[in-house]
């Protein structure tokens, strides 16, 4: 693996010399390969184990301990990286911007077998991929006081990242079509990779909504014509899950040892496939406690308007069919996230020294306060949803 790098500190030449206010100005670039194996090299060949706590005829046999993969290679990845670091007003504002493009090879992956083989999976390449995107970060000290023991500063960082699937394998290409078959078995969408598309797409089929004669969901097949019937076949890209921008911001004051502290995330552009929807209103099992949304929202007669299709069909009949993936659930997913807020204080020196301490602070941490989302869906239902408090009193002598 190789890698080279430049670098420019612009603010020592003359002719910056008459901007005071920049205290550093940098300009960098790179370009390199790097590579990793995230799996055991033993997997590239048969392996064999033998069986020692047992004989037959007084010799002892072997197991094979893996399905070996002779072409299975590391992932190497070739990056370029072009970028800015610069200090404004004595350190008081910093910046740094990033513009990479990166393309990895053979991509590793875990293919699952049928039982009869004899074990669950094997490793192979599943291909190439490029991203490319920009990142920015930014500190800003708007209060430094020494003195006071007061400051205030405010951080915030901002990820644009963009990736498309250049060549998969020939045996992911086959995964797929095995997920395909499957999908008529889910109510979620499967993970598919295609040609072009980025990672994560969400792959299902397009819907043009409950039709108000009848309560059926009108699908859109792959050739552009309409029908009643969910076909496996008809999944098409509908929408990325990854956001368009990622971002943190937060914020730390701290005046006479009062201790204010903010940490917050953020993602935009991206979409999401509203799973309580299709499990705990559409797919709802009717002879349970249900979400309100099943009996208000849904089709009922001829000429409503309804998110969701009927309960019955036009003639009165219970309707049986479970709805599978479609485009009918996907929606725009722009969250923020508190992930945390802390609140406190530092004693100041005359007590300190009265009891010979070195320092002494009491904190008080909320962890997850709150989320804001413009998607309405159940959190915890995977692994459990905590919000947590903690008071810490610390001290050293």
């Amino acid at each position: 693996f190789w890698a080279i790098g430049l670098g420019w500190n612009l603010h020592q030449e003359s002719f910056m010399e008459d901007l005071a206010c920049i205290d550093r100005a940098k300009l960098r670039a790179s370009v390199g390969t790097t590579g990793s194996q995230n799996f055991p090299s033993y997997l590239v060949r048969e392996g064999y184990n033998y069986l020692r706590g047992a004989q037959y005829q007084g010799s002892i046999g072997a197991l094979m301990s893996g399905l070996g993969n002779p072409s299975l290679q590391w992932q190497q990845t070739r990056k370029f990286n072009l970028g800015a670091d610069i200090d404004l007003f004595n350190s008081r504002l910093s910046l740094t911007v990033n513009y990479y493009i990166e393309r990895s090879d053979n991509l590793t992956t875990t293919i699952s077998t049928p039982p009869s083989v004899g074990f669950g999976s094997y490793h192979t390449n599943l291909g190439s991929i490029e991203n490319k995107g920009y990142e920015a970060y930014a500190t800003v000290f708007l209060l430094k006081d020494q003195a006071k023991r007061s400051s205030w500063s405010l951080t915030a960082s901002l990820f644009h990242n963009e990736n498309r699937i250049l060549h998969i394998s020939e045996s992911l290409k086959a995964q797929n079509d095995e997920r395909i078959e499957k999908s008529g078995e889910l109510t979620a969408p499967v993970l598919l990779y295609q040609e072009g598309q980025p990672i994560n797409t969400i792959y299902a089929v397009s819907s043009r909504g409950i039709d108000p004669a009848n309560g059926y969901e009108i699908f859109v097949k792959k050739e552009g014509t309409y029908t009643y019937e969910w076909n496996a076949n008809d999944q098409v890209p509908v929408a990325v899950a990854d956001a368009r921008i990622y971002g943190t911001f937060g914020t730390n004051w701290i005046y006479r040892g009062i201790l204010v502290n903010a940490l917050f995330r953020m993602n935009a552009g991206g979409y999401i496939y509203n799973q309580t929807l299709a499990d705990r209103v559409e797919n709802a099992n009717l002879r349970k406690n249900v979400d309100e949304r099943v009996l208000y929202s849904r089709w009922r007669q001829p000429g409503d308007k309804a998110a969701f299709k009927g309960t019955t069909t036009p003639e009165g009949v219970t309707r049986t069919d479970v709805t599978r993936a479609t485009s009918r659930f996907v929606q725009k997913n722009n969250q923020v996230f508190c992930d945390a807020i802390v609140l406190g204080y530092q004693f100041p020196a005359a007590i300190i020294n009265r009891f010979k301490m070195e320092q002494a602070q009491v904190r008080l941490t909320v962890n997850s306060p709150f989320v804001a989302s413009s998607v309405k869906q159940e959190r915890g239902l995977d692994y459990p949803f905590a919000r947590t408090y903690s008071f810490t009193i610390q001290a050293s002598f």
